[in-house]
């Protein structure tokens, strides 16, 4: 018999995926470690209550995209969420971004792609999944 040896690498409870679950934030420095995004609350506060943050957050409004009134909240220092739904161009200037994804409603959030440069452009089309304060 061989015996083998493997090593992980030290984890911390916002490295697994989605812990939080949709519009929900996690933050190791807090405790517990999930919370959701202003004007987000949890989809079932018991759930919550019990460590189960699995289903996420939901909005505490509903959008009207239809009435033109809704907009977005700068959100800095967070990790980009699951990029599967999503949509980008390069060429794009974040001003343009906006308004793609205003035009769009079931466009959830947007992103420059080079925040250095403050170019191209990222559009999220579903639940954000997998967010982490930086």
């Amino acid at each position: 018999m061989r015996w083998e040896i493997y090593v992980t690498g030290q984890m911390d409870s916002c490295d697994r995926y989605g812990l939080c679950g949709a519009y929900g934030i996690c933050s190791i420095n807090d405790s517990p470690p999930c919370g959701c995004f202003r004007g987000f609350e949890p989809r079932f506060p018991e759930e919550w209550r019990r460590a189960d943050w699995d289903n996420g957050c939901v909005r505490k409004v509903e959008l009207d995209c239809a009435a033109g009134g809704d907009g977005f909240v700068k959100q800095s220092g967070v990790k980009v969420p699951d990029t599967r739904r999503s949509w980008f161009n390069a060429s794009m200037t974040l001003e343009e971004c906006e308004s793609e994804c205003l035009r769009k409603c079931n466009c959830t959030a947007y992103a420059s792609l080079n925040i250095s440069t403050g170019t191209g452009c990222l559009i999220w089309f579903d639940e954000l999944i997998d967010m982490s304060v930086c």
